[in-house]
Order: structure tokens, then sequence, then C-alpha cells
């Protein structure tokens, strides 16, 4: 099934890369008008599915040294269409945590005793609190100052 539908000026839709071209322009048209207000842009790309992964640690309760997957194989069409869209649009900054997940080949499921995801999709919600350091330095480097919420 398709993850991303686009329809042409006339209303026809658009399928396969004609369809990615569409949504990674559209994205790159907003990016740039939020841009040419001042409104400083920071996206986080897209990740891949770690669901094989997942169920596979938990099989070896919480072992994920066996269940990695890929990295190259890890992203789906929607880090292509981002990419596309980011290098239309020269003024966002991209802060990217795949370092976190897949610090070398594999991207495992477990990260410092961790689950990476909660579902096939979303983020734990302890992991997304560990990753607040590696955030707050690609924010600073990016030049924004970054404060914790007190949460």
């Amino acid at each position: 099934p398709a993850l991303y539908r686009a329809a042409g000026a006339d209303g026809t839709a658009l399928t396969g890369v004609a369809s990615s071209s569409q949504i990674a322009a559209g994205l790159a048209r907003t990016w740039n008008a939020l841009a040419d207000q001042g409104i400083d842009v920071y996206v986080i790309p897209p990740l891949g599915s770690l669901k094989s992964g997942l169920d596979c640690a938990l099989k070896h309760n919480g072992d994920g040294t066996q269940c990695g997957v890929l990295r190259r194989g890890f992203f789906g069409p929607s880090r292509v269409i981002l990419d596309a869209a980011v290098r239309q649009a020269p003024r966002v900054h991209v802060i990217d945590i795949l370092p976190v997940i897949c610090p070398g080949t594999t991207c495992s499921p477990v990260v410092g005793q961790l689950f990476v995801l909660h579902d096939a999709w979303h983020l734990s919600d302890q992991f997304s609190r560990s990753l607040g350091g590696h955030l707050t330095s690609r924010l600073r480097s990016a030049g924004l100052s970054a404060t914790a919420s007190g949460n």
C-alpha cells in the first residue's frame, strides 16, 4: 500500500516518483515560506520501522543484540522524500537521531537497555527522554539556545 498520495494540478492522482516529487516540493515550499518569515525550521527525519526487531528483542527477554536491522535498509520512501525536500529548502536545519539509534551498520531495537520503539513506528517514552542531550547538542550546533522545559 502507498504511504503517500499526491494529486497533480488537475486533480489526477500521482504515483511513484511523481507523487514523491510533489510531496517533497510541497514540504520545501512550506518550509521556505516559514523561513521567509524569519521562522527557524527544524526537521527530525522519519525513522524506519524496527517492529520485527522489537518482536525479536521481546522474545529474547529484552536482549536486542540478535535483532538489529541493517541501517541501509532502515528507511522507507519517507526519508527519500524528506531528503529531496531538504535539498530544495537550504535554510532548514535537520536534526538526525539516527546516529543514536544506529551508531554503526545496524539499528538495534534496544539501546542502552531501553526499547527504542513502543510500537512499529513510535519512539518509546523512555527512549525519547534519553534523546534530550543529543537534541540539545544538535540545536546548539544549529545556533539555537536550547533549554529544558522542566517536565
